[in-house]
């Protein structure tokens, strides 16, 4: 009877022994970083070479002309005038005046177109051999008068004659006609242009 006793004990212990909570594993993995092989290590880059300094960037070349510039351009270049203008008409009478002020009589006379009343080159010579320190000036107004006969444009330049005659001091008006065909067909080119076609100094 005792020794049943003492089985069943021990059965009972062994239950509630199996009956008892195990125990947790409360251990924790470390994170731990696992070294990678290493192999031959990679040979540094070489060092860049110099560069060579650059040249400072040449100006862009200019930029061409456009229409206002070469509208500038050709204002600012002096034209000659037209040679049907009055302008022009002057231009020849002063020419014809600085002639006689230089006393160069011949060239002078080989602008008069109509010899201007003179006979001859030589005729155009004496009338101003009684002067002495001669000059022929263009005035400034009144304006040219113009007028127009047979096709042709006669411009009527007033002036003024001043020299040394006989010992005095003399001032008197002169006129230079100036002439030019006005385009009539078969005229030449020469006859278009205004050249002299008389003179005149006379003392009224």
């Amino acid at each position: 009877m005792r020794v049943g006793h003492l089985g069943t004990a021990a059965a009972l212990a062994m239950l509630a022994a199996c009956n008892q909570p195990q125990p947790q594993n409360t251990t924790v993995e470390a994170n731990v970083a696992i070294p990678e092989a290493s192999g031959p290590s990679a040979p540094e880059p070489a060092p860049a070479a110099p560069t060579a300094p650059q040249s400072p960037t040449p100006p862009p070349p200019p930029a061409p002309l456009v229409a206002a510039n070469v509208a500038e351009a050709n204002a600012a270049e002096p034209t000659a005038p037209d040679y049907k203008s009055v302008d022009a008409a002057l231009d020849v009478a002063r020419q014809f005046a600085d002639l006689v002020s230089a006393r160069k009589f011949d060239q002078a006379y080989a602008l008069l177109g109509g010899r201007g009343g003179f006979a001859s080159a030589a005729d155009f010579r004496r009338h101003f051999a009684p002067y002495s320190d001669l000059s022929l000036t263009i005035l400034d107004s009144p304006p040219p008068n113009s007028e127009g006969a047979a096709g042709s444009i006669y411009l009527s330049v007033q002036a003024q004659m001043s020299g040394m005659v006989a010992g005095r001091r003399v001032h008197h008006p002169a006129t230079i006609t100036l002439r030019r065909v006005n385009d009539v067909p078969g005229s030449s080119d020469a006859q278009r242009h205004w050249h002299v076609e008389g003179f005149d100094d006379t003392v009224k």
